[in-house]
């Protein structure tokens, strides 16, 4: 009987270790689902004001191929790399460091929170659009 508590409740860890792995994804999913669909133009009017349309526009490109999101759901709280942490960012990075010209920094990277707007001032700072 001993082998078959020991054995539950192993299988009971590592199925909460599952879920809690993959939790923000399913609270981000759940998000969705409430969210109002905008454009690129309206979530620089409406959330990124400081940033050009051209680099919204462009970084919205960016995540809905990288990592298949609706572009009308993304907004600036949005870290795509942590929701999406089972996928490698490497391609992310490097289609940003392509379509604005310019390589992270360490210092960047560190200083970075990862969010779709703090990516968007960043690359609207340091940037061009090829």
């Amino acid at each position: 009987m001993l082998p078959f508590i020991v054995f539950a409740v192993l299988l009971i860890g590592i199925v909460t270790l599952l879920v809690l792995q993959d939790l923000p994804y399913w609270r981000y999913s759940k998000e969705l689902k409430s969210r109002e669909s905008l454009s690129a133009l309206e979530l620089q009017e409406k959330h990124l004001p400081d940033v050009p349309v051209p680099v919204v526009e462009v970084l919205v490109r960016i995540v809905e191929e990288q990592f298949g999101e609706d572009p009308r759901l993304i907004r600036p709280n949005d870290n795509h790399c942590l929701i999406h942490d089972d996928l490698d960012s490497s391609g992310f990075i490097n289609a940003i460091e392509t379509a604005f010209d310019f390589k992270f920094t360490e210092d960047e990277m560190e200083n970075l929170d990862g969010s779709f707007g703090s990516i968007a001032r960043h690359c609207a700072k340091h940037g061009k659009i090829v």
